[in-house]
């Protein structure tokens, strides 16, 4: 990386992952999703992606997605929409992706990190599942409704192609990332290679020609779903 004669950078400083200005998404993305003007957008949540709450001037909600560079593929983000918007013809009541103005379900953006994708969606019924009041009823209800969800799947198919939640991806792929966390505790990274082997060793047992196939959600935490 070049510096300039008073000792600053000549370009950018390189990024991993930005946080798009709201400002921006307002004025150059989401008029091409065409849902009305934009009274706010914030941004609500970052991680594995960053998540934006939005509010249009009509009272209505949605909330934007800007899936972070490397952590999807766009054949990955397409099977996601895929299953959204199959879910929407079973009528099962999940948030519903907008389509863009050339009539796919999301558009590109220019971030300093590199291409990025983002996609606007509706906001699903019912309120966030909460435990505090009868635990029991919430997860039973919780249950029949994941249920519902992969019974509405069970004829689901996309002509994308996306990752695979094989034996290599729960066992051998979370050692690449713990592997560095663990140097100095040896104890504890052998027995945490010792047990990804077990699981391995059990999996391995199972009769592959009698196990189901097909979409895995995986991962149905709470605040993925309303009440």
């Amino acid at each position: 990386m070049q510096m300039a004669g008073d000792g600053t950078l000549s370009r950018p400083f390189p990024v991993l992952a930005s946080i798009l200005s709201p400002e921006a998404l307002i004025h150059d993305v989401l008029p091409g999703f065409a849902v009305g003007e934009i009274d706010q957008c914030s941004f609500y949540s970052g991680g594995f992606n960053h998540t934006y709450r939005l509010r249009t001037a009509e009272g209505r909600s949605y909330w934007l997605r800007a899936y972070r560079l490397g952590w999807r593929t766009l054949d990955d983000i397409r099977y996601e929409l895929d299953v959204l918007n199959h879910l929407k013809h079973k009528g099962f009541p999940a948030a519903q992706p907008v389509p863009y103005r050339d009539g796919q379900y999301f558009c590109a953006v220019a971030a300093p990190e590199g291409q990025r994708y983002v996609a606007l969606f509706t906001e699903a019924p019912g309120q966030e599942i909460s435990y505090a009041h009868e635990p029991e009823q919430v997860a039973q209800h919780y249950g029949r409704a994941v249920a519902q969800m992969h019974n509405a799947l069970e004829d689901f198919s996309s002509p994308q192609r996306r990752f695979h939640l094989d034996i290599p991806y729960f066992t051998a792929r979370p050692l690449r990332y713990l592997e560095p966390f663990l140097v100095d505790r040896p104890d504890d990274w052998a027995y945490v290679q010792h047990f990804a082997q077990i699981l391995r060793q059990q999996l391995l047992r199972l009769p592959a020609a009698e196990l189901e196939q097909g979409f895995c959600h995986g991962d149905l935490q709470g605040y993925h779903a309303g009440s």
